[in-house]
């Protein structure tokens, strides 16, 4: 049963607050910053992938919980897509590694909320044209480009360990898919809002994952003095 696998259950409660906490902060955006969230996609691209994404996201609080018994009204061939192989699931060798992928979906909340309010009132679910964002370089942001949505992808990633059920795998696939054509949206937008500032942060920094070579900046060129500085100098140094 469900509420008897620890595992599975803390998994799922950290998938379950991580969202939970989403709404939170959406109507956190709008009350202490009167600012918005993104709640709602406002270009093209992101209306499309939410059309996707939406139904992913509400089958992910879902679908984990029946890796161990699919629902009554399953029928035969979603009972074999829903549930997860018993040797995946009970077999004794495998609870450390189900747990550690509780506690990795766990850390990726706690981690979260700290990039959460770091972000402060910049944080938004996604692109909105007319919201004056800064740019974030600090923290973990000064590594990463999108934190948030590689501990996202971390979360995810801790569900399938300790509910490996073919469901779940194409959960994480959407997840990622839409994660990364997020991002592209996103720095595009970036792009055209910061120009040579996100340029160069991008060049230093990875999309999920640190860079293991972070390309040297080239040095800024300096201009000639011009003959009114130029004479300036010379007064100061003789005196």
């Amino acid at each position: 049963m469900f509420w008897r696998d620890l595992p599975q259950l803390t998994a799922v409660a950290a998938v379950w607050i991580y969202w939970s906490s989403v709404l939170v902060m959406v109507i956190r955006s709008h009350l202490r910053y009167k600012t918005q969230a993104g709640a709602v996609p406002h270009t093209a691209k992101e209306i499309a992938m939410w059309m996707i994404w939406v139904p992913a996201i509400l089958l992910w609080q879902f679908v984990p919980t029946w890796a161990n018994q699919a629902p009554p009204w399953a029928g035969e061939a979603a009972i074999s897509f829903i549930t997860a192989p018993v040797a995946l699931t009970q077999t004794a060798a495998l609870q450390p590694l189900r747990w550690m992928g509780a506690l990795l979906a766990v850390a990726a909340f706690a981690a979260t909320v700290h990039c959460w309010f770091f972000m402060g009132s910049n944080w938004s679910m996604a692109v909105v044209p007319s919201k004056d964002t800064g740019l974030i370089t600090q923290g973990a942001f000064s590594r990463v480009r999108h934190p948030i949505y590689a501990l996202s992808i971390v979360l995810m990633l801790g569900t399938l360990i300790t509910a490996p059920s073919p469901a779940v795998a194409v959960l994480a696939a959407i997840h990622w898919t839409m994660l990364t054509l997020k991002t592209l949206s996103e720095e595009e937008f970036l792009l055209s809002s910061h120009g040579d500032s996100y340029a160069r942060y991008m060049k230093r920094t990875g999309r999920f994952f640190p860079k293991l070579i972070v390309p040297a900046e080239a040095p800024v060129k300096a201009e000639p003095a011009s003959p009114k500085a130029r004479k300036s100098v010379v007064k100061r140094n003789a005196a």
